[in-house]
């Protein structure tokens, strides 16, 4: 068997696996970085919002990557080693504080109240009151237009918007790190690889009056060392819009489905590489697998159906 139906056998196990709902307490549980949640508690400390970070992710799997964390007072530093385009693996380094991250998780996630979990990762809008909802859902991170289909959930631009600092740093260190041999595909393949290598699982940070939809930030996603489908793509599409210009009309968030799976992927505009293509606004994007280390080169033989795309505005 080759090594990318192997990825692709690994990725569709995460997935169907995630769906189940199936949760475990972490205690015990063998995951690379879990240090890292103790960090995180302690960087999160003046949030408005609580956030469980101790449920264990459901379907985690790593890739022999993770990022490795350590704080001092009111600072914390990480680390991340992963492979990048032709020159082995390279090490990013950043800094995060108290104050910065606690502002940062303070502004998404929404009161239960508006939209919230009915059983294992299923959610439902709360009241018919639509002025209740448009006030309150589209000042915390998500969307309220109407009660009609896909007019409600997650704004990923707002998500994007409020973790530019990293997405910067990150897009950054890619370019000074790919020097001569920086371009357009090259580019989109580092911030891939930093993506996908970060290892795999379905955050559960739902606490008190408070739901989170299963997703992380892409601050708590490098923090925690571990993500999902729609986290990463997230984390992806925010690099590249510090990487590539006319990054609203190049880069497409999608809903889609894998063997029968909800999934999450992203769609890239003007890559040299062959593969599953959707056509959005006459533009063909190149569909991207995110969660695993699949490279470019081999992402066509991924079969990804019912496509959905989510506009993305990076406004702000």
């Amino acid at each position: 068997m080759s090594e990318l139906n192997i990825y692709i056998l690994m990725l569709v196990a995460c997935v169907i696996y995630l769906n189940t709902g199936f949760t475990f307490k972490r205690k015990g549980a063998s995951i690379a970085g879990h240090h890292n949640l103790l960090i995180i508690e302690q960087l999160t400390a003046k949030a408005s919002k609580p956030k469980n970070y101790r449920t264990a992710p459901g379907s985690y799997a790593s890739y022999g990557y993770n990022v490795e964390g350590s704080i001092l007072g009111e600072k914390a530093t990480f680390r991340y080693t992963f492979p990048f385009t032709n020159k082995g693996n390279v090490t990013f380094r950043t800094e995060i504080s108290t104050a910065e991250m606690s502002e940062l998780v303070s502004g998404f996630g929404v009161h239960n109240s508006c939209f919230a979990p009915v059983s294992d990762g299923c959610y439902a809008i709360q009241t018919t009151d639509s002025t209740y909802l448009y006030e309150h859902m589209n000042r915390d991170g998500f969307f309220y237009r109407s009660n009609q289909t896909y007019d409600y959930g997650v704004d990923f631009n707002e998500i994007i918007r409020l973790s530019v600092n990293l997405s910067k740093e990150i897009a950054t260190f890619i370019v000074q790190e790919l020097g001569s041999n920086d371009s357009y595909d090259n580019r989109v393949m580092a911030a891939l690889n930093f993506v996908q290598f970060i290892p795999y699982g379905q955050p559960n940070f739902n606490a008190g009056e408070y739901a989170y939809f299963g997703v992380s930030m892409p601050h708590e996603s490098f923090v925690i060392s571990y993500s999902d489908c729609d986290s990463k793509s997230v984390l992806f599409c925010g690099i590249l819009k510090e990487l590539i210009e006319n990054a609203s009309e190049n880069i497409i968030m999608v809903y889609c489905t894998m063997e029968g799976v909800h999934h999450m992927i992203v769609g890239v505009y003007g890559l040299g590489f062959s593969g599953r293509t959707h056509i959005h606004n006459g533009k063909p994007y190149l569909l991207l697998e995110t969660t695993a280390p699949i490279s470019l080169e081999k992402q066509q033989q991924i079969n990804f159906e019912n496509i959905h795309v989510f506009n993305l505005t990076f406004h702000g």
